[in-house]
């Protein structure tokens, strides 16, 4: 028995694919978020880990970056990760990203993307 469903099997994007490599150090007590701009429905494959197998305190997210209202979703949160990977395919227009917490050691967190997005800017303690 077959049911009808409506399933996007392919999806075209305005941006270019693309793939980066980037390694984070995080000091001690220290918090950082990195962010990628993408457009709702665009895909990015991901795979992160702590160098040194360390825990941190990591919440996935997005939000949308248009007013009146900002939107705000978790992907997933975990008190302490070493290591990620999955794909995520933006439920909206926005930004989408990692907030990590340090604990008492400095760490690097090494982490790839690829796929439909462009990198975000942001200032310290954003």
């Amino acid at each position: 028995m077959s049911t009808s469903r409506s399933v996007a099997v392919a999806s075209f994007q305005a941006h270019p694919f693309r793939s980066d490599t980037i390694d984070i150090p995080l000091k001690a007590y220290e918090e950082l978020e990195y962010k990628v701009n993408m457009n709702a429905g665009a895909t990015m494959v991901f795979s992160w880990s702590v160098v040194e197998n360390l825990p941190l305190y990591v919440d996935f997210h997005g939000e949308t970056t248009t007013a009146p209202e900002v939107r705000v979703q978790s992907y997933k949160v975990e008190e302490r990760a070493v290591s990620s990977n999955g794909a995520l395919a933006a439920p909206f227009t926005g930004i989408h990203g990692w907030f990590w917490q340090n604990n008492k050691t400095p760490v690097i967190i090494r982490l790839r993307t690829s796929g439909f997005y462009r990198l975000v800017d942001t200032p310290p303690g954003n």
